[in-house]
C-alpha cells in the first residue's frame, strides 16, 4: 500500500515536524529519529502486506496510525513545551519522536507475532 517513495503515514517529514523543532542546521529529523522512522514504516509495511487481502482491517490500521502520529506530535510538543524557543528544543522534540516511535514500532511488532487464536490480534500469521 505504501511503496519506497509513496506517502506512509509513518513516514516524518520535514512538514510534520512542527516549525520549532526545525530551526538547526538541516529541516529533515536528526538520524537517531530517522533509523526508528524506518524501522517502524518497515514493521507497518509487514502488517500492510499481511492485511492485503483485508481491506476494513487495513483501513483501520490507516486510521489508527494517523491518529498515533497526531498523538505523538501533540505529546512531543507538549512534554517539551517548556523548552519552546530555546535552542535545545530540536534535540529534546526529536528525542521524544524517537522514543515514541520505538515504542509504536515494538507495539506494531507484536501484532506480526500473534497467532489466528490470540485474542487482540488484528494481523494473525
Amino acid at each position: 500500500m505504501f511503496g519506497h517513495g509513496s506517502a506512509s503515514p509513518c513516514r516524518l517529514s520535514p512538514t510534520n515536524v512542527p516549525t520549532r523543532a526545525r530551526t538547526g542546521s538541516t529541516n529533515a529529523p536528526r538520524p537517531t529519529t530517522k533509523k526508528a522512522d524506518d524501522a517502524l514504516n518497515g514493521v507497518y509495511r509487514d502488517i500492510t502486506r499481511r492485511l492485503k487481502d483485508d481491506a476494513a482491517t487495513t483501513k483501520l490500521l490507516v486510521g489508527a496510525q494517523k491518529a498515533w502520529i497526531q498523538f505523538r506530535d501533540a505529546e512531543c510538543t507538549f512534554a517539551n513545551s517548556d523548552n519552546a524557543g530555546g535552542s535545545i528544543y530540536p534535540m529534546v522534540y526529536n528525542g521524544c519522536l524517537t522514543r515514541l516511535t520505538k515504542a509504536r514500532t515494538h507495539d506494531l511488532q507484536l501484532y506480526l507475532k500473534c497467532s489466528d487464536d490470540a485474542l487482540g490480534c488484528p494481523a494473525p500469521k
